[in-house]
Order: C-alpha cells, then structure tokens, then sequence
C-alpha cells in the first residue's frame, strides 16, 4: 500500500468508501496474477470453472470501477504505455 492511499479524505469521515484508481487497479492485477496460478492447479474440472468464473467476475468488477473513475481506462493506460504514442496524443487523455 502506498503512502497515498493512506491519506485522510473529508468523505471517510462521512462514511463514505473512497478508493483510489491505484488501489483498484492493483486488486485487478492481483486477481489476474490469482487467476494465472489457477490454471496451474491440479482441481477438479468442476470446481476450476467455479473459481475461474468468480474470478472473471471480480476483475470485470474492477474494470468498471476503474471505467467509473476514468472512462476508457484500459485504452488510455495502453497508449500511454505505448512507445508509438505522440505528444499530441497524450496531452488529450488530460
């Protein structure tokens, strides 16, 4: 966890549950690090499908939540990643 996301917000003391894009994205790669291994266990086929299905669902979960925070997460994450991308391009994510 990084210091940022340990920082006070007025709507915490509401009640309110305030993630940031940071935490949300890591628990969707732990989920599809989790999901990976999966595939490497020796289960039943019945219950692999199980688990491979729950956790389909959480990531698509946090897809939508990140969707929710920045829309068009994942298309924006992978130009910014992307060696192809011009200047021009990415002052227009802002």
């Amino acid at each position: 966890m990084r210091r940022s996301d340990l920082v006070q917000h007025k709507e915490k003391e509401k009640g309110a549950n305030t993630r940031t894009s940071q935490i949300v994205f890591g628990e969707r790669q732990h989920l599809l690090r989790v999901l990976d291994s999966l595939e490497g266990t020796d289960l039943p086929i019945a219950r692999m499908q199980q688990e491979r299905r729950i956790l389909e669902e959480l990531i698509h979960a946090r897809t939508r939540d990140l969707n929710q925070i920045n829309t068009a997460w994942d298309e924006k994450i992978g130009l910014v990643l992307s060696s192809d991308a011009k200047p021009e391009m990415l002052e227009k994510l802002v």
